[in-house]
């Protein structure tokens, strides 16, 4: 299970698959990751820096970056995933299956780790939360394996979208992306 920080850095990545096109790849690779603020002049709760998210070898996503809460976050916080990929025709948007793609999550804290279960030792070496409530504070997560793509299909192509966080009415974040992924075989 992923956690809501995870998910949120992560979301970039994950939101590149569709039915139509699957194409396996032996090795993928993350090139031209940009994430900014949607509305840079707006001071939101949750503020991202140095987002990193990297493929290996063997296909397995590695996320990295600090999370600045600057208020205590509880659930719900919902999530508006919005993904486009670019096609000769232009932008189109990349449909939701199984939680990847254009979709909207109603409370992302459901994705965190049960309240009965440890955080992973990086989590807890780092003083980062694994489920929610979150509190204020400033969190960094170096390099950390995300085993999310081994049974996934992807898709090599330029791709972009928007995150958009909220705790009811209230805005808790908003981030543009914009990534291509691509086979290392070409």
């Amino acid at each position: 299970t992923m956690n809501c920080i995870q998910l949120f850095l992560a979301l970039a990545l994950f939101c590149s698959s569709t039915i139509a096109f699957m194409k396996k790849f032996s090795q993928i690779y993350v090139d031209d990751f940009h994430i900014s603020k949607c509305n840079p002049g707006n001071s939101e709760p949750i503020t991202l820096e140095n987002v990193e998210i990297q493929v290996d070898e063997h296909n397995k996503v590695h996320v990295s970056g600090t999370l600045i809460a600057s208020e205590d976050l509880s659930e719900p916080i919902a999530a508006n995933v919005v993904i486009k990929r670019s096609t000769w025709i232009g932008w189109i948007p990349v449909v939701c299956v199984d939680n990847v793609g254009s979709c909207t999550f109603k409370d992302v804290c459901k994705f965190g780790y049960p309240k009965d279960e440890d955080c992973p030792e990086t989590f807890k070496d780092n003083k980062v939360p694994c489920r929610c409530p979150i509190k204020e504070g400033n969190y960094t997560l170096p390099p950390s394996l995300l085993d999310y793509m081994n049974e996934k299909s992807v898709l090599s192509g330029k791709y972009k979208g928007s995150v958009t966080l909220s705790h009811f009415n209230d805005t808790l974040a908003c981030y543009n992306m914009y990534f291509s992924l691509k086979d290392k075989l070409f």
